[in-house]
Order: structure tokens, then C-alpha cells, then sequence
């Protein structure tokens, strides 16, 4: 963005400015993709979704034509996106439900199998990132997971550097997610199974599983049997 523009607030971003940033994703379709094929579900399964940021629902679209039997819930601040994205989902009847609601700061509903994001993420401070990670947690039943399909950055220069001259130029800043930190801050919430499913260059998809009763249980029981065996009975 150039000096003296105006920076569109959340509530204030519509269309042109979403289909703008997601046209310099070279990569969307496979970021979408990755997320869809990792959902632990049958295609006739029906399970609850919560999305973040949903803008004008391309990935909340996917998810349901993929899952016809799927229910998903938005939460989308900006007035104009959740216009285009009811306009969107519109085929999908009482299987979308889209809020006027800031993931970041509205607390977020619960008892969902799934929480979803699409390059939404990055644009938040870290400790609002962290913060949105706990909620998530709690958004999430026991076994749920979190798929987030973000901009990242690397963490040496000479990467970023390397991935200045091989991508394409794109106006105005763009913040990426370290995902160094990244992973180990879900892992501080309590997620299990954390891991990086896809990357290409500066974009990735990475994610977590909130853990279940049996999680813990095992983790008990690895404790237990790690403890060292009781001394014999001295002889007098």
C-alpha cells in the first residue's frame, strides 16, 4: 500500500480487496486442497467445521460441496465479505451459518470437530495469534483438530532472501507466520500431533489434534512405567 492510503479495517475489507490478495497465493488451490484431504472424515460423514475469517466463503464452499453432509459455522467480521459469502454458501441452506464476529477478539463458539482457516492468521500480532489458539483449543471436542493454511516466513535471511527474488513482487507489506514459533506455541495450548502438512515456499498448511482422555491416560501410564523400579530390601 502506498503512503497516504488508507488501510482498510477488518469490518471495512469487501471483495476486490480479498480477491487482490488471494490472486498473489500462487499456491491457493493446493492450500485449499491440503486442507480438505486431511479432514478425518468419510465424504458422507457429518460433522461440525468452524471457520476463522471465512471472507466471502471460498473455503467454506469447498468444504461443503466436498462434505455434503458437513455443518460449518463462520466467523467473519467484515460486512461486505459476509454479504458475498451468505451469496456464496447460499446453496448450502442451514449447513452455513455465517456470524458477524471477530475471531480474534468475539469469543468463539464450541463443540466443533474442526477448526479451519484460510490465510487469515498472519495478519495478527503474535500475542493475539497465541490468544487465538487457546480459544481455538477450547472451540474444539476432544480428538478435534486445527488445519490453518497461512503466509509464513522462514526463519535464516538468506531464505528470505532467496524467496524475495524467486517470487513474484506484491505490493504493500506482507507479515508471515514463523512457524517455529508457531508449532510449539499450539503445542503450549495442549495440542497433540502437530505438524507441517504442506509448504511451498512462503505459504504452508500446519496444524494440531486436541487430545482425548485416552491421550492423557497414555501419557499416565508412560510416566508410571518410566519410573524407577523400588529398591530391593536391605539385609541386616
Amino acid at each position: 500500500m502506498k503512503d497516504g492510503e488508507h488501510t482498510p479495517k477488518p469490518e471495512e475489507v469487501g471483495e476486490a480487496e480479498e480477491a487482490g490478495a488471494f490472486a498473489a497465493v500462487p499456491c491457493l488451490a493446493a492450500l485449499i486442497e491440503t486442507i480438505l484431504r486431511l479432514l478425518p472424515f468419510d465424504p458422507a460423514a457429518s460433522f461440525a467445521v468452524l471457520e476463522l475469517g471465512g471472507g466471502t466463503g471460498i473455503l467454506a464452499a469447498a468444504l461443503l460441496a466436498r462434505f455434503p453432509n458437513a455443518w460449518l459455522t463462520m466467523l467473519e467480521e467484515s460486512s461486505p465479505l459476509r454479504t458475498a459469502a451468505e451469496r456464496r454458501l447460499s446453496a448450502a441452506g442451514a449447513r452455513a451459518e455465517v456470524l458477524g464476529r471477530s475471531f480474534a477478539r468475539d469469543e468463539m463458539p464450541r463443540g466443533f470437530d474442526v477448526v479451519v482457516s484460510l490465510l487469515r492468521l498472519h495478519a495478527l500480532e503474535e500475542i493475539a495469534r497465541r490468544s487465538v489458539y487457546r480459544s481455538v483449543y477450547a472451540a474444539l471436542v476432544p480428538n478435534g483438530m486445527v488445519l490453518i493454511g497461512d503466509h509464513t516466513r522462514p526463519a535464516s535471511t538468506g531464505v528470505q532472501e532467496l524467496y524475495a527474488r524467486t517470487l513474484p513482487p506484491i505490493e504493500g507489506s506482507r507479515r508471515g507466520l514463523l512457524l517455529a514459533n508457531e508449532l510449539p506455541w499450539l503445542g503450549t495450548v495442549g495440542f497433540r500431533d502437530i505438524d507441517i502438512h504442506y509448504k511451498n515456499l512462503d505459504y504452508a498448511v500446519y496444524g494440531g489434534r486436541r487430545p482425548t482422555a485416552v491421550d492423557f491416560r497414555l501419557v499416565v501410564e508412560e510416566i508410571e512405567e518410566k519410573k524407577a523400579p523400588p529398591l530391593p530390601p536391605r539385609r541386616r
